[in-house]
């Protein structure tokens, strides 16, 4: 004959699913905090990447521009606009990183309106 389980079988139930929960919890919130840290740091090694090119290309566009060297000058262009795009890609990151995605794709200007 099988027997009647305890008055009290049921708490012991509950510890141990609001324990798994707990754990689930603090889980989560580490692999969230892990992928944060790791978006900070691509923004800041591809903000770095951007700012050394865009800052060569800058000095080439002037450079080239003031010494009369037409295709001195258009390279420098070029290597500003392709600073632009380790630029997007830092300025995406840093959003990953501190929550800013909820803002949806406009620039920041726009929040400072």
């Amino acid at each position: 004959m099988i027997s009647k389980p305890p008055q009290n079988w049921s708490t012991h139930e509950d510890k141990v699913v609001s324990a798994a929960q707990s754990a689930v919890a603090v889980a989560q919130f580490a692999g969230g905090a892990t992928k944060r840290g790791f978006s900070l740091v691509k923004a800041g090694v591809l903000g770095v990447m951007a700012a050394l090119w865009g800052f060569g290309g800058l000095m080439a566009l002037l450079f080239g521009g003031a010494l009369g060297r037409p295709s001195e000058a258009a390279s420098g262009i070029m290597i500003l606009l392709i600073a632009a795009i380790p630029g997007f890609f830092a300025w995406r990151n840093l959003r990953k990183a501190f929550g800013w995605e909820q803002y949806g794709d406009a620039p920041l200007i726009c929040f400072l309106c």
